[in-house]
């Protein structure tokens, strides 16, 4: 009897800033709708001040997804600032040995330096804001599928 395709998981985490209400949730129905499982961290729904719960939490939500086998995408839920706070405590050892996808910009960008000098490979690709705004852009969606689905990725577009 064939066995049935697992449908990709996708993990949201917010290792910086306090999310919008709703911004999480709406973000999930966007993946949903195309097939994939959703998770979202505890730090998508905290807020300590200006962050997305304590560094504690965010700091776990962050190493909790990109060493779970299970998850084959964690997205950064957004930037603004805090995930600097956390970068001499992830174990860039236990995630490179995962070969996690992690993707997100802005603050996240912090992180995509810090792996890449720890030997990893992460993307700066959208955050889970762009996929939850009301009309998320269509290039934007194009070309963050096409290169999740893709060994080798290029875009070209005309210039002046």
């Amino acid at each position: 009897m064939p066995t049935k395709a697992r449908a990709p998981t996708l993990a949201l985490v917010a290792p910086s800033g306090a999310l919008p209400d709703g911004l999480a949730d709406r973000a999930a129905q966007f993946f949903a709708a195309r097939g994939w499982q959703v998770q979202a961290g505890e730090s998508c729904f905290a807020r300590e001040t200006r962050f997305a719960g304590p560094d504690e939490l965010r700091l776990h939500d962050l190493q909790r997804f990109a060493t779970d086998r299970r998850i084959d995408v964690v997205l950064s839920a957004r930037g603004g600032y805090g995930l600097s706070r956390l970068l001499d405590r992830i174990d860039y050892a236990a995630i490179r040995a995962r070969k996690a996808r992690l993707a997100g910009y802005s603050d996240f960008t912090a992180f995509n330096l810090t792996y890449l000098a720890h030997g990893g490979v992460s993307f700066a690709a959208p955050s889970a804001g762009d996929f939850g705004a009301e009309q998320p852009d269509p290039f934007t969606v194009e070309h963050f599928f096409g290169v999740l689905q893709s060994r080798s990725y290029a875009v070209g577009m005309p210039l002046d």
